[in-house]
């Protein structure tokens, strides 16, 4: 470097590193002004060109997921069976009573008397 080249300091507004930060941090921050983030599958397609490519799900099932399933049926079975066993038993007798009453009238005896 030589000596006559002017040392120009950078302008406040152009950075986001305040004037008292340490060189650490900003090392830390690799000097680094912004990201930018330019996702394109369809780039990437074009300029790699794979043969083919494999898409893979991870789904952990935890402790925690597993206590409070068992614990949603356990309470989630007494209010099903709350609402569905009256209605069960409501319909059976309903419908026991009307099959009574139709074999009541087809069994009933009628009076033959012989003159």
């Amino acid at each position: 470097m030589s000596s006559s080249s002017p040392i120009i300091p950078l302008k406040k507004s152009a950075t986001h590193f305040a004037t008292d930060q340490s060189i650490e941090s900003i090392v830390q921050e690799m000097f680094v002004e912004s990201w930018s983030f330019n996702i394109s599958y369809n780039n990437f397609f074009e300029q790699c060109q794979p043969l083919s490519y494999y898409v893979t799900f991870i789904e952990q099932n935890s402790l925690l997921i597993g206590i409070t399933t068992i614990v949603g049926l356990y309470e989630g079975l007494p209010t099903f069976f709350n609402l569905v066993v009256p209605l069960c038993v409501w319909s059976s007798e309903k419908l026991f009573k009307s099959f009574k009453r139709q074999t009541q009238a087809a069994v009933e005896p009628t009076n033959l008397s012989h003159s």
